[in-house]
C-alpha cells in the first residue's frame, strides 16, 4: 500500500426521501478517485477507509461516523453511506450544510468536500421546508386521507366538536353527557336497594351500590333543603344508676340497664364504659341489646393485661371482642339494653391500691362508674330547623303524649281542653298565659251575723270548665263543704284570690279539702261597706277542691259582694 494517497473526489450524493415520498431513498452514494502521491491509479484491492459528516468545514466532532472495506478497481471507488451505519435522516434535514471527511487507513483525513443537492436532495429540501411549515388555511382537508391509524405518542387531540362512528378508549373524561344513554352497552347495572334510612350515593368499580344514611351533614333533608332543615340528631343516653358495685368473684354480675325510647333510624351507635376493679385481666364485659338476654356482645375478656391499671375508660362504635355495633346502622336502637360486668378472681387486698377498691365485708371489687349510649340517629317524627321557620299558611300543632324531656325543651303540643303547651324541659305548661274563671256568689237567703260558707250560685265569667268544677249548692251552713266547693280536674298550680265586701269587721277562712290551710281578719267600725281581699298560690292534685267560709257581724247577708277568681298558672 503506497504511503501517501490522493483523493480526487467526483461526488453525485443522493438523499434518499423521508417517508412522504416513497420514491427516494434514505442513503448517500459516494464516489471518488484514489491516486497514489504521483498522481497514478492507486492499486486495485480493497482498502480500509472512514467516511465522517461534519455540521462544519472545520468542526471538530462529526454527527455520522461509518467505517467499511471499500474495493478500489483501477483507481475508481464507490461506497454507499449508510449501508452498514443508518444514517439519521432528521439530523441530516436539519443541518444547513453538510462536509464529509474520508480517511484511508492509516493516513490523515483528507480536505473536506461539502456535499450540494441534486434529484432525491431537492426532495429532501421540500421536506427540510415542510418540518417548519407554520400556516393556517394553507392544507385542505379534501387533501388528507388516511390510509392507517395514527399514532399520537401520548399527545391529544383539541377540537370543539368530534365526530367519529367508534371510539375505542381506557378513559374518557367529559363535563357533560348529552343523550339518554339508551344505546350504551357494556355497562353494568347494579342490583338491590339501600336499607332503610340510607340512599344512594354512588357504584363502586365493581358494580355494586355505595349507600349511606346521609350526603351532606344533617342527612338528605339537609341536602335538599340547602342545610335549612335535619332530620339527624345526636343523643346520649346514660345508665340511671351510677357507681354500681362490682361483685367479687361470687359468680353475680354487675348489671345495668338503659331503656333507650324510639329514636328513629341510627346512623351510629357508640359505647362508653368506664369502672373501677383491682385486676381488668380477670374482668369481662357483655352487653345486651334488645331482644337478646343470653348471648349478645363480648366487650371485652379479659379487660385488661393484669393488675398495675385500676381503671377502664373506653368508647365502642363498632368492633367488639365479640360482635359489631355497626350492625345497628339503619335500625331503630329502641328497647332495653343491659350491661353486665363479671369479676372471675378474690381481690389481693393486700396489694398496693387495691385498699381503695376492695370490700371483703360486702365481697365487692370496684364500680361500674357509669356507662352510656350514644345514638346518631336519622328521626322518622322530628325535624330541626336551622333558622326562623315561616309559615304563610299557619302551622298545626298536634296532642303528641311524649313525655316532656330535655330533649323536647321548647316543644310544642295542643291539647283539647288544655290548650296550647310548651315543654319547658320537665313538664309540660300552658303556653297562652292561665285560664281565669270568676264568681259572684249571690246568696237568695239572708239572716243575722255568723260564719257561713261562702255559696257561688252565680258564675259571671268561666273560661276554665276543663279545669274545674264549682258546685251551686247553699246550704247556708258553716260546716258544709258542698257548698261553693270548687273540685280541681287537672292538677297544677292554681292562684286563689277574694274579694269580700261587707259591713262591719270581716273574717275569712281558706278550706283545702276540708282542712283550713290561712286564716283573715278585717276590723271594720263603720256602717258603710269596706273589703277585705287576699291572694295565694296552692298546688291541687286531681279531685282535690278548695272552699272559702266569711264571717260578718252586721245584720245582712255577708256575701252579696263577694268575688272568688281561680286560675291556672301550669304544672
Amino acid at each position: 500500500m503506497p504511503k501517501k494517497i490522493a483523493i480526487l473526489v467526483l461526488v453525485g450524493f443522493v438523499l434518499g426521501a423521508v417517508p412522504a415520498y416513497a420514491g427516494a431513498p434514505s442513503t448517500l452514494l459516494y464516489e471518488g478517485a484514489l491516486t497514489t502521491a504521483t498522481g497514478a491509479a492507486a492499486p486495485s484491492g480493497n482498502y480500509n477507509i472512514t467516511f465522517k459528516l461534519y455540521a462544519t468545514e472545520a468542526g471538530q466532532t462529526p454527527f455520522y461516523t461509518e467505517a467499511a472495506k471499500v474495493a478500489v478497481a483501477g483507481g475508481r471507488l464507490s461506497h454507499t453511506l449508510g449501508a452498514s451505519t443508518a444514517l439519521n435522516l432528521q439530523t441530516l434535514a436539519g443541518a444547513s450544510q453538510v462536509w464529509v471527511g474520508v480517511t484511508v487507513g492509516n493516513n490523515k483525513e483528507q480536505k473536506r468536500r461539502q456535499l450540494h443537492s441534486v434529484a432525491y436532495a431537492l426532495h429532501a429540501k421540500q421536506a427540510e421546508l415542510a418540518l417548519g411549515l407554520a400556516c393556517t388555511g394553507c392544507v385542505k382537508a379534501s387533501s388528507l386521507k388516511w390510509d392507517s391509524n395514527i399514532d399520537l405518542a401520548g399527545n391529544s387531540i383539541k377540537a370543539q366538536q368530534l365526530t367519529a362512528k367508534n371510539v375505542t378508549s381506557q378513559t374518557v373524561v367529559a363535563q357533560e353527557f348529552i343523550g339518554d344513554g339508551s344505546k350504551l352497552t357494556g355497562i353494568k347495572t347494579p342490583a338491590g336497594s339501600c336499607p332503610s334510612g340510607q340512599f344512594v350515593t354512588g357504584i363502586d368499580q365493581g358494580g355494586n351500590l355505595v349507600c349511606k344514611a346521609s350526603g351532606v351533614s344533617g342527612g338528605a333533608l339537609a341536602q335538599v333543603s340547602n342545610g335549612a332543615l335535619s332530620n339527624e340528631f345526636s343523643e346520649v343516653f346514660n345508665a340511671p344508676t351510677k357507681n354500681i358495685p362490682i361483685p367479687d368473684n361470687t359468680g353475680l354480675d354487675a348489671l345495668s340497664t338503659i331503656k333507650m325510647p324510639s329514636v328513629g333510624t341510627a346512623q351510629k351507635l357508640t359505647l362508653k364504659i368506664e369502672l373501677t376493679n383491682s385486676d381488668l385481666s380477670n374482668l369481662s364485659i357483655v352487653l345486651l341489646p334488645p331482644n337478646d338476654k343470653k348471648v349478645g356482645y363480648v366487650v371485652c375478656d379479659p379487660c385488661g393485661p393484669n393488675d398495675s391499671v385500676k381503671t377502664f375508660s373506653k368508647s365502642y362504635s363498632a368492633k367488639l371482642h365479640k360482635g359489631d355495633l355497626s350492625v345497628w346502622a339503619g335500625k331503630n336502637p329502641q328497647g332495653f339494653w343491659n350491661l353486665k360486668v363479671k369479676d372471675t378472681a378474690l381481690c389481693a387486698i393486700n396489694k398496693q391500691g387495691n385498699q381503695a377498691l376492695c370490700d371483703a365485708k360486702k365481697s365487692t371489687d370496684g364500680l361500674l362508674k357509669n356507662w352510656s349510649l350514644s345514638v346518631n340517629t336519622v328521626s322518622n317524627t322530628d325535624v330541626l330547623v336551622a333558622g326562623t321557620l315561616v309559615a304563610q299558611g299557619g302551622v298545626q300543632v298536634g296532642a303528641t303524649s311524649a313525655p316532656c324531656t330535655a330533649k323536647r325543651k321548647g316543644a310544642l303540643r295542643y291539647l283539647d281542653g288544655d290548650g296550647l303547651q310548651v315543654c319547658n324541659g320537665t313538664s309540660w305548661s300552658s303556653a297562652v298565659g292561665s285560664k281565669v274563671i270568676h264568681f259572684l256568689g249571690t246568696c237568695t237567703s239572708s239572716g243575722s251575723s255568723s260564719t257561713r260558707t261562702f255559696c257561688l250560685n252565680k258564675t259571671l265569667a268561666n273560661t276554665a270548665s276543663a279545669y274545674l268544677t264549682v258546685s251551686k249548692t247553699n246550704s247556708g251552713s258553716a260546716t258544709d263543704f258542698n257548698t261553693g266547693r270548687v273540685v280541681f280536674k287537672k292538677k297544677g298550680y292554681y292562684r286563689v284570690t277574694f274579694n269580700q265586701r261587707s259591713r262591719g269587721s270581716m273574717q275569712a277562712w281558706m278550706y283545702k279539702n276540708g282542712s283550713q290551710i290561712q286564716y283573715f281578719y278585717h276590723q271594720n267600725y263603720s256602717s258603710y261597706y269596706g273589703s277585705m281581699s287576699h291572694s295565694r298560690i296552692i298546688w291541687f292534685d286531681v279531685n282535690n277542691y278548695f272552699n272559702i267560709k266569711f264571717y260578718s257581724n252586721y245584720n245582712a247577708w255577708y256575701a252579696n259582694d263577694t268575688t272568688l277568681e281561680v286560675e291556672f298558672l301550669g304544672l
